[in-house]
């Protein structure tokens, strides 16, 4: 009876359908299927695996910091997938701070012409030159227990949305940059 209870179920449950569709993306990787592509506000995507990120990580781990976002970030695409790669990206700057506490992620939208970048930093250690060169590659990683399929599984999704990803270390005081470039939709009824 409680309405707090109550909430949190729904959103539990909430987050465990689209974790299910998350999963369900991972798996068509090996073999793609046609994704359905709609206006999606990538803002409002960022904040819900922000959400299903802390159901799995301890909010102390991790803090997010968002700028631009009341800027125009609609995109033409498939919520699942673009989900699937920040989840990812988020994931990875957690995995690759073990060293710290806490890992600081920030994000910056911007739009230029007929592209939205959403710009993703992090306080970690920053990638190494040889993952650098060979980042985005399918069974690359520098991870122990990875499989190399997350950062390729991600390439391939901005490619699916016309877009494009890229990799590199932030200028000081160091850290990953992930930039994720897509196109704005254009103007009119869709």
């Amino acid at each position: 009876d409680d309405a707090e209870i109550q909430s949190a179920i729904r959103s539990l449950d909430q987050h465990a359908l689209r974790a299910r569709s998350i999963i369900a993306s991972v798996r068509s990787f090996a073999k793609p299927v046609e994704a359905k592509f709609e206006h999606v506000d990538l803002a409002d995507v960022v904040r819900d695996v922000i959400q299903l990120l802390t159901f799995s990580i301890s909010k102390d781990k991790v803090a997010f910091e968002i700028r631009g976002e009341r800027q125009n970030t609609q995109v033409s695409g498939s919520r699942v997938l673009l989900s699937l790669a920040f989840l990812n990206f988020f994931r990875n700057a957690v995995d690759a701070n073990v060293s710290k506490a806490r890992t600081n992620i920030a994000l910056q939208f911007s739009s230029q012409d007929d592209r939205l970048e959403v710009l993703i930093e992090d306080d970690g250690p920053g990638f190494t030159p040889e993952a650098l060169a060979r980042i985005g590659e399918k069974f690359f990683t520098t991870k122990a227990d990875g499989m190399g399929v997350g950062l390729a599984m991600c390439k391939r999704i901005a490619q699916q949305h016309g877009g494009q990803l890229t990799f590199e270390n932030a200028p000081t005081p160091g850290g990953a940059r992930v930039r994720l470039q897509l196109p704005l939709p254009l103007k009119g009824p869709c």
